[in-house]
């Protein structure tokens, strides 16, 4: 639950925050960024499920960062007059892990 709320928290923040500030961010309707939120939050969730059963906080990090790059940048690029260059896909990428790393960490020893 813990996971789902900081998902829910920090994903949209970073991502509404890259979009007006950042002009390598843009996204043609509303609509769009909240599908890249929710399809982040999706798959962060389903990752943590399977990664950190097995207690591997690098690998769940580094797949978290990847998936989160991957989606950004190719689901972004799908939408029609949006866009998101690769270096922007990357700095939200790291942006976002940060906190992974935490939560991640911190789920482990809590087991």
């Amino acid at each position: 639950m813990l996971s789902l709320l900081i998902k829910t928290v920090s994903i949209p923040i970073v991502l509404f925050i890259a979009i007006y500030i950042w002009e390598q961010v843009h996204y043609e309707a509303i609509w769009q960024p909240v599908v890249i939120v929710l399809i982040l939050i999706t798959s962060g969730l389903f990752l943590e499920a399977i990664i950190l059963k097995r207690k591997r906080l690098w690998v769940s990090v580094c797949l978290d960062f990847i998936a989160t790059f991957l989606i950004l940048y190719i689901i972004s690029n799908m939408f029609e007059g949006s866009f998101i260059s690769l270096i922007a896909s990357i700095v939200i990428a790291v942006i976002l892990v940060i906190p992974e790393y935490f939560l991640h960490r911190f789920l482990i020893k809590k087991e």
